[in-house]
Formats: structure tokens, C-alpha cells, sequence
């Protein structure tokens, strides 16, 4: 079994209300062959405030990897990405 994808996305209050509340299913929203690729998890913050530049609402991070200015269309570029390196 191939190890999944790990997405977390921030439902922090910030996050939530800037776009975040559209991507929390994100895992529904993606492409059909992306979808059994990720393991999707909330969290309330992924500790952003304690970088020492402040990116863009709102936040997903992906492996690690932290999506700043987050949507769709980026996680979905970012995990293309991803599995082209595989």
C-alpha cells in the first residue's frame, strides 16, 4: 500500500473565514485519481503565527509543506507536483 498524502487544513478562525470553509472537504472537491491518494485532517492552527513573515490566508499544508493563499486549484497543482516526482 502506497503512503498517502497527508493535507491538513487550518480551521482556525482566520483560515475559516478567508476560504478555508470551502476547502474542509477538499478531499471530495479533488480529482478522481488525487482523492485515494490523501489522508485529510482539520486543525485548529498550524502555527503560522510563529513565522517570521506572514503568508497569505488561508493555510493547507500538504506533507509538510506549508500552502499559503490556499485553494483548490493550488493544492491541486502542489499534489500534480508531488506525484510527478514519484
Amino acid at each position: 500500500m502506497d503512503k498517502k498524502i497527508k493535507i491538513r487544513v487550518c480551521v482556525g478562525t482566520h483560515c475559516y473565514v478567508m476560504g478555508n470553509q470551502n476547502l474542509k472537504d477538499i478531499k471530495d472537491q479533488l480529482p478522481g485519481d488525487l482523492r485515494e491518494k490523501v489522508q485529510v485532517e482539520g486543525a485548529v492552527c498550524l502555527g503560522c503565527e510563529k513565522l517570521t513573515t506572514k503568508p497569505k490566508h488561508p493555510y493547507i499544508e500538504v506533507d509538510g509543506t506549508l500552502i499559503e493563499n490556499a485553494s483548490l486549484s493550488s493544492v491541486t497543482e502542489y499534489l500534480r507536483k508531488l506525484e510527478n516526482k514519484a
